[in-house]
């Protein structure tokens, strides 16, 4: 069916790269943002407030560097663990809850099924940290969802977690656009997510945050819809 296409969509560099093995010439047709988030957030919550909406990929994605670090800092005392709260909205709270089998028992767990869309988008404007799980392998990137464009319409910070080496796509979506953090697999979080929440407590349970917004706004524009680069 791909070979016979007359046009074959990828939504990012990685993944037209593994289309092209089967099609000429796919086009990268990357999402676009809705709009631009505000030039600063900052709401505030009673506790910091970690936030996953959607599906859940099983052995594909992992969770467990940020359930260690956050036990790490507990076992430390660097962080109270009844000021911070992992909140999921999605499908997969069976699997959500198993993932989260060793999080240390004093920290809040938020767990309920699909919510309306306008519901989620509503919660990603007020959480203090969005949880951004992927997946990428040798060879292998640019897996970009739907959900990494809300968040980033949502302006609050996006903690990257890719289970895999690094993601260049990725990291720039999230990097430079001063949306937040991607690390790969074996970096500690430990550090960024110490270094927010001592933010977020001593701002009165706020932790502001300003994107890039000169450079989200190329993500407004009609070069989202390009060719893909051909290989030498």
């Amino acid at each position: 069916m791909i070979a016979s296409a007359d046009e074959v969509w990828g939504v990012s560099e990685g993944q037209v790269g593994h289309l092209r093995e089967i099609y000429p010439a796919p086009i990268i047709r990357r999402n676009r943002l809705t709009g631009l988030p505000p030039a600063t957030t900052a709401p505030p919550s009673e506790r910091f407030t970690i936030l996953y909406t959607g599906s859940l990929y099983d052995r594909l994605q992992s969770v467990e560097p940020l359930v260690s670090a956050l036990n790490e800092l507990v076992a430390a005392g660097q962080i109270d663990p009844r000021k911070v709260e992992l909140i999921y909205r999605g499908k997969d709270n069976v699997l959500w809850d198993l993932w989260l089998a060793t999080l240390h028992k004093e920290i809040h767990r938020d767990t309920q099924t699909y919510v309306a869309p306008a519901i989620a988008q509503s919660m990603q404007h007020a959480a203090q940290v969005l949880l951004l799980l992927n997946w990428s392998a040798q060879n292998y990137y640019g897996v970009l969802t739907a959900k990494l464009y809300e968040y980033l319409y949502a302006g609050r910070p996006i903690l990257a977690l890719v289970n895999g080496p690094a993601d260049p796509e990725l990291s720039e979506l999230v990097e430079l656009t001063g949306a937040g953090r991607v690390f790969a697999a074996r970096e500690p979080v430990t550090e960024w997510l110490l270094e927010h929440y001592r933010k977020w407590r001593d701002n009165g349970g706020k932790l502001a945050w300003s994107p890039n917004l000169s450079h989200l706004r190329v993500y407004l524009e009609d070069w989202q819809f390009r060719p893909a680069p051909t290989q030498d």
